[in-house]
């Protein structure tokens, strides 16, 4: 077992209304979205669970009933699973900073409940910490980027260098996957109430360096019905560890 996930605390972002899949999904929140006979979030949490995290602050807020209900009616043996509630929406950096007050961790492992995309995660946190830089970022290569911002980085030193916003013709590159390694000095100095990560912490972390550790493993966001419908059709191909767990 890998002592590094063994202690390490694993946010996921679990407030999202999810209005784009309110037309197929409707009643719980996003991460709750039903794939085939369980909630997307579980899923997730499998995902990490093989590789060995067992610590994890869920960020609810939309419906948050709804999933703290379902988790502590279903507890994971030897998984411990918190809850960080928001009482008023605090976007995606108040809710990483509300969480990481819920359980302490010299590092956090930061996933978005709606999306996933396979990869090594101690040969993330690895690379990070092998590198000059304070914090990680997983990119994921896309022959279309149009959907979602993309991240240019320096192909030697895998240091973060830009990122650009949604581009109908953006062509090939590397999209944010929604996954980061943050230290804790970090997530401290952020500001209090609610605030987009993507636009007031993503620069921080370039500044003080940001490490794109590359993906080319199969990524999805369920955070559109098609992309939700092909989740629910190939439950297996894009999360094989619920084969195995």
């Amino acid at each position: 077992m890998n002592e590094k996930l063994d202690s390490l605390v694993c946010v996921i972002l679990s407030g999202g209304k999810g209005t784009r899949l309110q037309s197929v999904v409707q009643d719980v929140p996003k991460p709750m979205a039903d794939i085939s006979g369980e909630p997307f979030l579980s899923l997730l949490l499998t995902r990490m669970i093989a590789q060995g995290v067992k610590k994890f602050v869920l960020s609810v807020g939309y419906k948050r009933d709804v999933i703290i209900n379902y988790y502590r009616e279903n507890p994971i043996a030897g998984v411990d699973i918190q809850f960080a509630e928001e009482v008023e929406p605090l976007g995606t950096g108040g809710g990483i900073k509300n969480a990481a007050s819920v359980l302490d961790s010299s590092n956090y492992l930061v996933l978005n409940g709606d999306s996933t995309c396979a990869a090594d995660i101690s040969d993330f946190i690895e690379s990070v910490e092998q590198s000059d830089q304070a914090a990680g970022v997983l990119v994921n290569h896309q022959d279309d980027c149009a959907r979602y911002g993309q991240i240019v980085f320096d192909p030697v030193t895998h240091r973060s260098l830009e990122m650009r916003e949604k581009n109908p013709n953006a062509g090939a590159g590397y999209i944010n996957a929604g996954v980061y390694l943050l230290p804790r000095d970090f997530i401290a100095s952020l500001p209090n109430g609610a605030f987009s990560f993507e636009e007031v912490g993503f620069p921080l972390l370039m500044e003080n360096g940001l490490y794109a550790y590359a993906n080319t493993n199969k990524f999805i966001d369920i955070g559109v019905p098609e992309d939700y419908y092909a989740v629910c059709a190939n439950k297996s191909y894009y999360f094989p560890e619920v084969e195995g767990v």
